[in-house]
């Protein structure tokens, strides 16, 4: 991530209080769907558990991959409350 990018994130999440992690594809995928799907797979995958889970349709698959990140940062919150 060049500084520019770096910058533009802090500012784009400071005001709303809210915090960037970074978090390998494997680690995501693995959490919400159970295993470790092959790319072409993987998508189909995403666009499916956005559509099961929350009711919405894409066939775009990038969107439907950062819905799915976000998923997995709500359960990291959850876990990191309980936890401590």
């Amino acid at each position: 991530m060049t500084i520019e990018a770096a910058t533009h994130e802090k500012r784009a999440t400071m005001p709303a209080g809210l915090q960037v992690r970074r978090v390998a594809i494997p680690t995501w995928r693995s959490q919400i769907f159970g295993r470790q799907p092959r790319s072409a797979a993987a998508k189909a995958m995403s666009i499916a558990y956005v559509k099961a889970v929350f009711g919405i349709e894409t066939r775009d698959a990038n969107l439907a991959d950062a819905i799915c990140i976000g998923a997995w940062g709500q359960r990291q919150a959850r876990v990191a409350e309980l936890v401590g």
